[in-house]
């Protein structure tokens, strides 16, 4: 996406493609855990909560989260609402020179995007131990870079389905999930790539255990790698995540605490590509509190994801070019139940990110600060 000039001849042709793979790598799904571009969780109850799903029952939501918690979910509901984010980058690279398709990057820039993301999620009880569910969503993510001869603006829509189905037996439910996804890619100024990923199907499998006296829920979830192919890049592989979860109703009182841990394994985020970048496995801590009064609910929580790459340029690059990695995420939401069977949720998402770095033999202070601010909008229908 972006190269270093040096006042030297550079291939454009081979610039031009390793700029497409770390475009398309920055925004690829395994970044789930980012907030900048990727939400931090699908649904509104989640967002309100940390993130917070593995464990935790959220009705039609948990099929985004742990397909094996449908089966413990009250009745049959449809949910449907969307995201709203407006993004703040600052950045300043100090002397360093980049280049973006022959587009001399400025030194230092403010940049505010905004994107909607909706969702649309249902689940239904077949029978006493067996549910299905179905979620969609669909999001525009969104950077504008500023040039010495214009802006340079980077656009990616993706589109996943996800079909869950869940089975219970007393307290012990067990949960899968197809998964299809499709990334498209958009440029202006000249554009690096204007392409669609072929079809792109995975899977999700989960596991949770209900102490019904205790009010407590252990569960696992699994997400598979999934690929995405592009004819004008590399392949992009979104990295497979394993979670595991704890959601506790405190000794039948109204007080929720729910806690998960995700391990994301980058060692397959990219195939058959003749650029070279460092990147690490992802560690992702969350925590989420929720007071029940029945008719409303109030949620809250924090969730922290560490560095996808090395502390190293490449990892300037990333930030400077698409500014991912919003690390602390702190997150307010609530609920109202408005009539029988009907009700909304609200959700607000702060996420923060900032990376200083002197490159070596340059001398040079880069510096990238990312503060993404978030208003997710649910309504829910119970049958």
């Amino acid at each position: 996406m972006i190269t270093k000039s040096l006042n030297k001849e550079i291939d454009m042709e081979m610039v031009n493609r390793s700029a497409a793979t770390v475009l398309l790598l920055c925004l690829s799904s395994m970044l789930i855990a980012s907030e900048a571009y990727t939400p931090i969780a699908y649904g509104t109850k989640s967002r309100g909560m940390g993130s917070v799903g593995i464990a935790n029952v959220q009705g039609a939501e948990s099929g985004f989260s742990n397909p094996a918690l449908l089966a413990f979910t009250d009745g049959n509901e449809v949910s449907s609402g969307g995201t709203y984010t407006k993004n703040d980058v600052n950045a300043d690279i100090g002397i360093v020179i980049y280049t973006l398709n022959g587009n001399v990057i400025r030194s230092d820039y403010t940049s505010s995007e905004s994107t909607l993301s909706p969702y649309l999620c249902a689940n239904y009880h077949i029978t006493d131990t067996i549910s299905i569910g179905a979620g969609v969503t669909d999001y525009l993510l969104k950077n504008r870079l500023y040039t010495t001869t214009g802006t340079f603006d980077i656009e990616i829509g993706k589109t996943r389905v996800s079909l869950p189905v869940s089975y219970r037996l007393y307290g012990f439910s067990m949960g899968a999930t197809l998964i299809y996804e499709r990334m498209r890619y958009e440029t202006d100024n000249g554009g690096i790539v204007d392409d669609d990923s072929s079809g792109d199907f995975g899977y999700e499998i989960g596991m949770g255990y209900r102490f019904q006296d205790l009010g407590l829920i252990v569960a696992i979830d699994y997400r598979s790698e999934i690929e995405h192919m592009f004819s004008d890049a590399d392949n992009i592989n979104s990295v497979s995540e394993l979670g595991v979860g704890v959601s506790w109703t405190l000794f039948s009182t109204p007080h929720q605490v729910a806690l998960e841990y995700k391990r994301l394994d980058s060692s397959n985020v990219y195939t058959d590509t003749s650029t070279q970048l460092t990147t690490q496995d992802q560690d992702v801590f969350a925590v989420g509190y929720m007071y029940d009064a029945e008719i409303w609910q109030f949620r809250t929580g924090y969730k922290y994801v560490s560095a996808f790459y090395d502390d190293d340029l490449f990892g300037g690059v990333m930030d400077f070019g698409m500014p991912f990695a919003t690390t602390s995420h702190y997150t307010l939401g609530g609920s109202y139940m408005f009539l029988e069977g009907f009700s909304a949720d609200l959700a607000i998402v702060y996420a923060t990110y900032e990376h200083k770095k002197t490159v070596d033999g340059l001398g040079s202070l880069y510096s990238v600060e990312n503060d993404p601010l978030s208003l997710s909008v649910g309504v829910n229908y119970r049958f």
